[in-house]
């Protein structure tokens, strides 16, 4: 178990990996077929706390629920240690926009007893977010996918050590990483809202 401050992932097993995972839709009213995911690689190593982020319609609940088992991928496949599905496995968490519902003071207050229960258990866990900030704060590693088809764009490591308080969020390091993943975003949600085809409805 790594200490705090050193990155979790680092020198451990690859507890997840989706290796070049491709899913498509048909269109029944355009009989064409729609490119959801493609060639999404991702290593997610036991124990570490990963977060996707990207542009609505992106395909980030579609890869978890390819990683879930409840879609089956086109092409590509998904490796989960011995695991027959990731549900089952104690050891792994499966975490979509849990507290999306919340305000925003209590959504804080979540992301920080999240991270307590986190750090105890030390569960390996795959988070998704629209909240960049939620996601650099939580995350050893944040995932940004490209709008869609959704790709991974970059993986962008968060030196911040653990444990980590809410505080964290007003330092210019935490600003920095944040300003990075929004400039991966921006061009993606700029396209959408002005109505390129990345707009098209799709699952998230």
């Amino acid at each position: 178990m790594a200490a705090a401050g050193v990155s979790v992932g680092k020198g451990m097993a690859v507890k997840l990996e989706a290796q070049d995972i491709r899913l498509e839709y048909y269109q029944p009213r355009t009989d064409t077929r729609l490119v959801a995911l493609d060639r999404v690689n991702l290593a997610v190593m036991d124990g570490e706390f990963v977060s996707i982020v990207g542009p609505s319609g992106c395909g980030k609940t579609t890869f978890l629920s390819v990683v879930d088992g409840l879609i089956a991928a086109t092409s590509g496949r998904v490796r989960v240690n011995l695991a027959r599905a990731l549900v089952m496995d104690p050891k792994v968490l499966l975490m979509d926009e849990p507290f999306a519902a919340l305000d925003a003071q209590t959504r804080e207050v979540m992301q920080e007893e999240l991270l307590q229960i986190w750090l105890q258990a030390r569960k390996t866990v795959l988070f998704i977010t629209h909240q960049i900030d939620e996601a650099i704060f939580l995350s050893d590693r944040v995932v940004v996918f490209s709008g869609r088809p959704g790709r991974v764009k970059e993986i962008i490591e968060v030196d911040i050590a653990r444990p980590r308080k809410l505080l964290v969020k007003r330092e210019p390091r935490f600003h920095a990483i944040e300003d990075r993943i929004w400039e991966l975003i921006e061009e993606d949600v700029k396209s959408r809202i002005a109505g390129t085809p990345n707009s098209e409805i799709s699952q998230d």
